[in-house]
Formats: C-alpha cells, sequence, structure tokens
C-alpha cells in the first residue's frame, strides 16, 4: 500500500470512528504538523457529510416504506404480536425524528431560503492557514479571513490580488463563494463565469453556480447544471440529487 493510499484509508477510517489509540494519536500529530494533510481532511470531511445526508435521505424512505406496510396491516385487521406492535411504535418515532431532522416535504421554502440552506463554504485547500504561524502574504491573509467568514473583507483583498496574481481561477472561485456566503448571488455568480475552464475548481464551480443560480430563481438553468453533475458522477453528485429533489 502506497503512502497516499495509506493516507485515504487513515482518513476514512478516521471518520468512520475505526482508528486505534495509536493511529489516532498519529493522525492527531499529523494535523498540527501538515497542513496539506489537513486540507485532505477538510475535504474529505465535505464529501463524507454528503453520504451521511443521502444515507439519512434512503434511511427516511425506508421507514415511510415501513409505516405504510404497517397501515396496510392494521387495515387489513390482523392481529399483530405485542413485539411487531413495539416495533411499530419505534418506527415510527425514529421516522417522526428523521423527519423533524430533515427537510419537510410539506412545507414550504422560497428559493433563495434552498440556497442558503444548501450552502456550506468549500474548505480552504490553496492556502492552508498554520495557526499561529506567520502570514506572510496577502494570499494568506486574505485565505485566513475567508476561513474566520470575514467575507467582506476577504473579498477586499481579493479585488486587490486579482489583476496581478497568476492564481486568479483560485482566486474568482473563493471571492465567489466569499460573496455567496454574503447573499450576493449575482456577482458570485459574475466571479464563477470568470474562472477558466480545465482547474482543479471545475466540480466544486458547478455545485456553487447552482446554489446562485437557485437564489436567483433561474431554476430551469440550474436544474440543467444540477442533472450535468449527477450525470459526470462528481463527488457532488448526492448533494445536487438532493437539491434537485428539493427544487
Amino acid at each position: 500500500m502506497s503512502y497516499s493510499t495509506k493516507k485515504i484509508d487513515l482518513i476514512e477510517r478516521y471518520f468512520e470512528g475505526n482508528l486505534t489509540p495509536e493511529e489516532e494519536l498519529f493522525f492527531i500529530e499529523e494535523m498540527k504538523k501538515s497542513d496539506s494533510f489537513k486540507s485532505e481532511v477538510e475535504q474529505y470531511e465535505f464529501v463524507f457529510k454528503g453520504f451521511r445526508v443521502a444515507q439519512e435521505k434512503q434511511l427516511r424512505s425506508q421507514l415511510k416504506s415501513y409505516d405504510n406496510e404497517l397501515d396496510w396491516k392494521l387495515k387489513k385487521k390482523r392481529k399483530m404480536p405485542f413485539k411487531l406492535i413495539i416495533s411499530a411504535l419505534s418506527v415510527a418515532a425514529v421516522l417522526a425524528i428523521a423527519l423533524l431532522l430533515g427537510d419537510f416535504s410539506g412545507s414550504t421554502t422560497t428559493n433563495t431560503e434552498l440556497a442558503i440552506n444548501f450552502f456550506k463554504p468549500y474548505p480552504n485547500v490553496i492556502a492552508p492557514v498554520s495557526r499561529g504561524g506567520a502570514l506572510d502574504s496577502d494570499f494568506s491573509r486574505a485565505m485566513m479571513l475567508y476561513e474566520a467568514q470575514e467575507y467582506s473583507r476577504a473579498i477586499s483583498l481579493y479585488d486587490d490580488l486579482i489583476p496581478s496574481s497568476e492564481f486568479k481561477n483560485d482566486l474568482y472561485f473563493y471571492k465567489g463563494l466569499s460573496l455567496l456566503a454574503e447573499g450576493n448571488a449575482e456577482q458570485a455568480l459574475y466571479n464563477f463565469d470568470l474562472m477558466v475552464e480545465g482547474s482543479n475548481f471545475d466540480e466544486p464551480r458547478k455545485w456553487y453556480r447552482s446554489i446562485a443560480l437557485i437564489h436567483l430563481d433561474e431554476i430551469s438553468t440550474a436544474t440543467t447544471l444540477l442533472e450535468q453533475i449527477i450525470d459526470e458522477q462528481s463527488y457532488f453528485k448526492i448533494y445536487a440529487e438532493d437539491l434537485l429533489d428539493s427544487l
């Protein structure tokens, strides 16, 4: 197993809660000393949470199926064993909790509220901030502000950096995210559209463009983009399916 594969395995088992005490100590040390490892963990966490959303969604669907089956049996007036009645009540309770924690299919949510609910800031993967370390550039300062969710100040620094930077794509992406976090979907979309195709941010760019489009009530264009994300088997596929179902 290569070092890279070992790292991926370690990160996966960390989120699954399957590390040994020795591995957990090693994981913590790596997080402290390696900015690149920390960034990989943050990216994996972003995707891992998506899978959690999908699993909860699948669970709700299965529980509804069980609930419908129970209703059918009750209508048939069959005598049910006591254990089955208790199980049915447990299923109903879990279903209620799952629906309370999840999205209410019968509730009315505006497109703006939907966009806000699905927005989660993308991790800083280009200039990880070393806690306690010196910030030696405006680039690092901008990303520190982004991580601290001080988006207005970060945007100001991005504007200063973009004209002379060789990393315009990265800056447009994080400036767009900052604008979207501030609720300025129109300018966020403008910055996403300034990005050149073929960068490392192609997949997340599509996802956040779809959120900005929904924010602006451009549902038809957003739907097409979400379907494209799903067809391409992007790692945002799970999020896209869930958002598409919510429209």
